[in-house]
């Protein structure tokens, strides 16, 4: 709240979870998975017109797949990518580019990478890649940070390294929130 935005951090649902501690595979880029964010989107616009998804990684999957599928008041009015998987690096590993139509991304986008995150799946040079799928959208810009604290543990993909920008967190809060005021 202290940079005027609220938050709304959604859980898999039940019936996307499979076993213990699973959940279904290709929940993030199906129709359903998107319909359930639309109906979280259109009951938050009861407090704020403006509506903004925020995914990181896979969570990528998520917002691009809500983006390119809904529309009206379930539509998001802007989206953010941080260290998404954006472009196919495998025939294993899911993608943006490779699950969702990106061209049926509609609204002004921002893709937030680290320079030298490590995970093999969300490479910096994938954004500038990824922008240039991104046709419909009025406006795409990158956002390429540097520095930080990150853990040498051999998590490459995880939130200790410079996937999760270690080190950086109010950095980044600054860079997206201000991105974001500075939208029409």
């Amino acid at each position: 709240m202290a940079a005027g935005f609220m938050a709304a951090t959604p859980d898999v649902p039940d019936d996307f979870k499979e076993g213990a501690d699973g959940v279904r595979n290709g929940y993030r880029w199906s129709a359903e998975h998107a319909a359930d964010i639309g109906l979280l989107i259109e009951s938050l616009r009861f407090f704020h017109p403006k509506v903004y998804l925020v995914g990181t990684s896979r969570g990528a999957l998520s917002v691009a797949n809500a983006a390119a599928r809904l529309s009206g008041a379930q539509k998001p009015d802007a989206i953010v990518i941080t260290s998404g998987m954006l472009m196919q690096t495998d025939a294993r590993q899911p993608s943006v580019q490779r699950m969702v139509k990106s061209d049926s991304i509609t609204m002004p986008v921002l893709l937030m990478a680290h320079e030298n995150d490590a995970c093999i799946y969300t490479p910096a040079s994938a954004t500038a890649q990824f922008k240039a799928l991104l046709t419909a959208a009025p406006r795409v810009d990158i956002m390429m940070l540097k520095g930080g604290q990150a853990d040498k543990k051999g998590e490459e993909c995880e939130a200790a390294g410079h996937h999760g920008f270690a080190g950086l967190d109010q950095d980044v809060v600054a860079a997206i929130t201000g991105w974001l005021k500075a939208l029409p």
